[in-house]
């Protein structure tokens, strides 16, 4: 999603290090790997809070702003726009938020959810 040869010339290492995009571009936010639960703790939520509570297993749409560099070993994280809401669609949430890249995912204005259609990857843990 980032071509790191656009800009490896550039001696400020700001442009390096965090690059606004010209235009956002439409990306896949997975939510269940970035708002992780805490083991063993979902048999003791309450069913209320499983309906009204924020869905953090949802893959959600999003808008890619820029990119950032981290520097605890160079992982590049997003600065995305988009909305979570609770299970039950009562309401939303609209955040900004940085992002690891490992969750983000291209997408086209007409796709649909990309990872309901697939089987669970081992990386998935």
């Amino acid at each position: 999603m980032f071509d790191p040869s656009s800009n490896q010339a550039s001696p400020d290492y700001r442009v390096r290090a965090h690059r606004t995009l010209p235009e956002p571009m439409p990306v896949w936010v997975r939510c269940d790997r970035l708002f992780l639960p805490r083991p063993g703790t979902m048999r003791d939520v309450p069913l209320w809070l499983r309906a009204y509570g924020i869905n953090a297993g949802a893959c959600v749409p999003g808008l890619l702003r820029s990119w950032h560099l981290l520097n605890t070993g160079g992982d590049f994280w997003g600065l995305v726009e988009f909305a979570v809401a609770a299970r039950n669609g009562s309401q939303a949430l609209e955040l900004t938020e940085l992002v690891p890249a490992s969750i983000l995912s291209p997408r086209d204005p007409d796709e649909h959810d990309p990872w309901a259609s697939r089987p669970p990857s081992p990386r998935d843990g």
